[in-house]
């Protein structure tokens, strides 16, 4: 047996853990990886479905924890991405063609809601959006109600969890094809389906490689030009008091530019009191940029309202994953110098912004938070357990 976990995350008010295993079954490894977030306020299993998890066999490999039955192996290991907590790897390494190209899994969930990334339409990329093939067809996680940092509380930025990218199939001499991936949260079911003719052609060993990345920001991204407003609706937590800054995640890969963090009531859509942020700085590549306030804005508990930025110059990135029906707002017409009501149409992009807020007591005085790190553990019993990272 031998079953062992991960914490990924540095920063204490996010904590994140990865198990490979589960710990709920400690005199048995599944071919099982969980992701928890927020002390376990939300989280996701991922196991590949077999009829006999008993007759499974279970090795280490340097870093690499592998489960193998039959022509099947499962491989589990941590690895270097762009993303800004690294990544997990769930390889799946078939050694003989099996009965059908359709790899199956189960899924359990808490507190999370997943959005598929689709192909951007052509009008889209004409617009000046882009999303990288690994992004097409894969899915973004989001607590389901929760965005924005408490300086005095949890942190959740713009809400997202983790991204699982679109699987790639390899085979034995080096062909590759994408796969399609369906999650379904409500069946409890995910499937990797390879594409049929790459199927019939291929030489095995195939690996498909199902791929979590541990990122807060956006998969996709899209160019702003001058005066040009971007915003997603949000509800306020039922905690906030005042806001301290607005944060966007935005690159320039062009030059420079200036922005200023906004926020717009949505049920009218003007700006609130204090509601236009400092100029920020935004050069060169992606990073999360603050917008500070003067003086801080005051936001009314569980209220509906606009996120976003206003920009000074063209070409700037803001980065997004798409979201719910009518969600991003979009201003062409806006104004730098001095942001004004938004003149909206609307798309489903859920931009990576959100603010820092204090939180508020009942009584409207702020209060302060107190919240251990998670621990981790691995069980007693004859076993292999190591920390990464």
């Amino acid at each position: 047996m031998l079953y062992r976990n991960e914490v990924i995350q540095q920063d204490i008010r996010r904590l994140s853990m990865v198990e490979i295993g589960d710990g709920q079954e400690p005199s048995l490894f599944l071919p099982q990886l969980k992701h928890t977030l927020w002390t376990n306020e939300a989280n996701l299993s991922m196991r590949l479905a077999d009829s006999d998890y008993l007759a499974g066999v279970v090795s280490m490999q340097g870093d690499v924890v592998q489960w193998e039955r039959g022509p099947r192996r499962c491989r589990f290991y941590r690895q270097q991405s762009l993303d800004e907590d690294g990544a997990c790897e769930f390889e799946v390494i078939l050694s003989a063609p099996p009965l059908t190209n359709v790899l199956e899994f189960t899924l359990r969930s808490r507190g999370l809601v997943a959005y598929h990334q689709p192909a951007l339409t052509p009008q889209e990329i004409l617009d000046g959006a882009e999303r990288p093939d690994n992004v097409v067809g894969s899915y973004a996680f989001y607590h389901e109600a929760r965005i924005g940092n408490s300086l005095n509380g949890k942190h959740y930025r713009a809400g997202k969890a983790f991204h699982l990218y679109r699987p790639e199939a390899v085979d034995a001499l080096g062909r590759r094809a994408w796969c399609d991936l369906l999650v379904d949260l409500e069946t409890q079911r995910a499937t990797i389906t390879i594409p049929p003719t790459f199927f019939a052609a291929a030489a095995y060993p195939i690996t498909i490689d199902p791929t979590f990345g541990y990122t807060t920001a956006g998969g996709s991204s899209t160019g702003l030009g001058v005066n040009y407003a971007r915003a997603s609706l949000f509800t306020s937590p039922s905690d906030v008091d005042t806001v301290q800054s607005l944060v966007a995640y935005m690159g320039h890969p062009a030059g420079s530019s200036n922005l200023k963090g906004v926020i717009w009531l949505h049920g009218d859509l003007t700006i609130i009191t204090n509601g236009v942020g400092g100029a920020v700085a935004n050069t060169t590549g992606p990073a999360w940029r603050t917008s500070t306030y003067g003086t801080d804005p005051t936001l009314v508990a569980s209220t509906d309202y606009l996120l976003g930025v206003v920009v000074s110059a063209n070409d700037p990135t803001l980065y997004f994953d798409t979201g719910t029906t009518n969600q991003g707002h979009q201003d062409d017409t806006n104004s730098y110098t001095s942001p004004e009501t938004f003149d909206v149409f609307h798309t489903d992009r859920k931009f990576s912004v959100y603010v820092n807020y204090t939180a508020a007591a009942a009584g409207g005085q702020p209060t302060m938070r107190r919240w251990g790190g998670m621990e981790y553990m691995v069980p007693g019993g004859p076993h292999l357990g190591r920390r990464w990272g």
